[in-house]
């Protein structure tokens, strides 16, 4: 009976409307409803286009929420992130197969590395100490001024003014330099990982 009812209805509407698109959609009690438009408070509802045979033609899904399309969007944003960390991993694995041929080459420029900056701090520190003692003998000379009862000579205040102001650079660059290491360190540890990940995923390609 239900059938015959259908059939009734599109052949109704069929005969009015010949080109109109036919629409079904659902109320919110449940209630299954055809007609040539939506009403307006079901337009963002979900609804399906029949042909005049009653064939479903297209599905269109409801609206989404705010919520619904927020999340969405989030969803999507963190899905191109991660692929893009993914393809920029694989470019990253390609290139420490291009410049390393095994872990002792990537443990040999890691020392090479090092070394360089190793030197250079070495080079830094001594010069702290010689800067440090020149300006103990400035702080002395300064002092036994003092207990003599002469006023400091200028040309020794502006001395012990500049060697400060020099160590304290020396000192920043020596920081500097410090942080360096611990990059360098990281970054060859990183890289080193990333070989043994290498390796194992694609025994083929060793060294």
């Amino acid at each position: 009976m239900r059938m015959v009812i259908l059939i009734l209805t599109f052949a109704a509407l069929s005969a009015t409307v010949q080109a109109a698109k036919i629409y079904r959609w659902v109320d919110e009690n449940g209630q299954v409803h055809y007609g040539t438009t939506i009403p307006p408070q079901y337009q963002d509802q979900a609804r399906d286009e029949l042909n005049e045979m009653g064939i479903v033609t297209e599905r269109v899904e409801r609206a989404l929420t705010e919520e619904e399309r927020q999340a969405l969007e989030a969803e999507e944003a963190a899905r191109r992130k991660a692929e893009e960390e993914q393809r920029k991993r694989e470019q990253e694995a390609q290139q420490i197969l291009v410049n390393y041929n095994s872990e002792e080459d990537i443990r040999r420029r890691w020392q090479l590395r090092l070394e360089g900056v190793e030197r250079t701090l070495q080079i830094t520190r001594d010069t702290l100490a010689a800067q440090k003692r020149n300006l103990d003998k400035l702080n002395k000379q300064a002092a036994e001024q003092e207990r003599s009862g002469r006023t400091v000579s200028r040309a020794i205040l502006s001395a012990i003014e500049d060697l400060k102001r020099q160590m304290a650079k020396q000192r920043e660059y020596l920081r500097k330099k410090e942080g360096e290491k611990a990059v360098i360190d990281a970054e060859f540890e990183h890289i080193l990982q990333e070989y043994r990940r290498i390796k194992a995923q694609y025994p083929q390609n060793e060294g």
